[in-house]
């Protein structure tokens, strides 16, 4: 039946040279893909996903999907899809297209089809696949022995570890990240003055990165001060030279830091 309306509007294309409007050759376009069928044989994917937003609503299932079927079809989706070719191609275009599509022998087009439906199949199978080996890779990671507490790298050891460059690269991106921050915050929320301040006081750093720098590895040179984390670190650090008594702050932060949890890389990044 497809080959017989592919061949019918091939005919009808020679015989009135794209003499058609630009919303009959959209129309045409539209049944010489198929697109109708297409999207009724993804409508019901469509439909579960729809499903589930109001599934635990309190309603009758077959009434809520019977609800979703009179909105979630063909006749509701048809303009957007037209609306997206007319604004897609021009009148020329899609005389090209058509040209183009009735020329592909019939054979050659359930190929394409066939493709098309690969992909589909593809993306699932993956999915399945990932949902079948995600247990087993969790299996084997917990079976992991736990890095010994002396191991791991401490947070001076990490600093340390980079280049001056390095160093003043990663305060002024954080600097910078603050400040642009703080900007976004000011303009799209307008807020008080005094608040403003206050929240820019609590965030920005002072110090000049460079010399931010310099002093942030003298602060690591403690051993004391060896496990706290970079962010916490940088405001100490900006606050002594400032002028300011950090001694409470960084008794806190020495606290509040652990040798034996492996995840304190990722800790709490606020302000001792």
């Amino acid at each position: 039946m497809k080959t017989i309306i592919t061949f019918i509007i091939a005919i009808s294309v020679t015989i009135t040279g794209f003499s058609e409007s630009k919303d009959e050759l959209i129309e045409k376009l539209i049944i010489l893909n198929g697109v109708e069928l297409q999207f009724n044989e993804g409508a019901e994917k469509i439909l579960n996903q729809l499903m589930q937003s109001y599934e635990g609503k309190g309603k009758s299932y077959d009434s809520i999907k019977e609800i979703v079927r009179k909105h979630c079809n063909w006749k509701s989706w048809k303009p957007y899809y037209t609306s997206l070719l007319d604004e897609t191609y021009t009148k020329k275009e899609l005389e090209s297209l058509i040209q183009y599509r009735t020329s592909i022998p019939p054979e050659i087009m359930k190929l394409s089809e066939k493709q098309v439906d690969i992909q589909v199949r593809y993306t699932f199978a993956q999915r399945k696949w990932v949902e079948e080996i995600q247990p087993l890779i969790s299996d084997d990671i917990q079976k992991l022995p736990p890095t010994p507490a002396e191991e791991l790298e401490s947070y001076a050891d990490k600093w340390n570890s980079w280049s001056e460059g390095e160093k003043r690269f990663y305060i002024s991106g954080y600097k910078t990240g603050c400040e642009g921050a703080i900007a976004e915050f000011s303009r799209e929320l307008k807020p008080k003055k005094e608040v403003l301040n206050k929240i820019t006081k609590r965030v920005e750093l002072n110090s000049h990165f460079q010399k931010l720098s310099g002093a942030v590895t003298d602060f690591y040179a403690d051993p004391k001060n060896a496990e706290i984390p970079y962010i916490p670190a940088f405001y100490l650090v900006d606050a002594k030279l400032q002028g300011n008594d950090i001694s409470e702050k960084l008794e806190r932060a020495r606290k509040r830091s652990s040798k034996t949890d492996p995840n304190r890389l990722s800790k709490d990044v606020r302000q001792p």
